[in-house]
């Protein structure tokens, strides 16, 4: 694991321990999983080239889940760890050649903090989000990368329906950004990026009640 790689989890790790202190008087009254599905979507291209050319990260299938720890009513931390099976996506204009693509996986892992607007005792609830967030990627297309692990904030927001008094219905919107450290391995300028990962899940309480 690279030094950048070890700050990222560092960093990310301490998110949840900092919020954790930060509530320890209080009680957790209730954790729950979240298995989910999802779509991952990269708004833009990472890299244009000449001649009209663009190297894109491709929409994918998401698969994961989020650990949620509820501290009162309506504020908690939550972990999450989200995979896509994607691939990336080399096209030249005009050259008459198809896209060369290639397996470019993509993991989504976040530490933040959770406020309810809506709470969870409502038939529909909702709730932001926001932290630290990490994007690790792997596969042919990055097997020659030093440093393969970027951090950045994220921010999203979910909508709960109760299924019954136990299990609650999740649709998560989360949003990544960040500056990906591979353009410092390449002749390319960078930019910032913003990956959206859409998902829906089903609340399954371990301790306590509710979503």
């Amino acid at each position: 694991m690279s030094e950048r790689s070890r700050m990222c989890a560092s960093v990310l790790g301490a998110v949840l321990v900092t919020v954790s202190i930060a509530t320890g008087p209080l009680q957790a009254q209730r954790i729950s999983l979240v298995p989910d599905i999802g779509v991952y979507i990269p708004t833009q291209d990472l890299i244009n080239v000449v001649d009209g050319g663009t190297l894109q990260q491709q929409i994918s299938l998401s698969v994961g889940g989020k650990l949620d720890v509820w501290f009162g009513s309506r504020v908690g931390i939550q972990a999450t760890g989200s995979y896509a099976p994607s691939q990336l996506s080399l096209t030249i204009s005009q050259s008459g050649f198809d896209p060369v693509q290639e397996d470019a996986n993509i993991f989504m892992g976040s530490g933040r903090l959770m406020v309810y607007l809506i709470p969870p005792t409502s038939p529909v609830s909702f709730l932001i989000n926001g932290g630290v967030g990490l994007v690790k990627r792997s596969g042919t297309a990055y097997a020659g990368l030093e440093d393969n692990t970027d951090i950045g904030g994220t921010a999203g927001a979910t909508i709960g329906f109760h299924l019954g008094k136990l299990i609650q219905l999740r649709l998560s919107a989360e949003s990544y950004i960040y500056n990906p450290s591979f353009y410092q391995q390449t002749e390319f300028e960078g930019r910032t990026q913003n990956d959206i990962n859409l998902s829906f899940g089903f609340g399954i309480p371990l301790l306590g009640m509710g979503g």
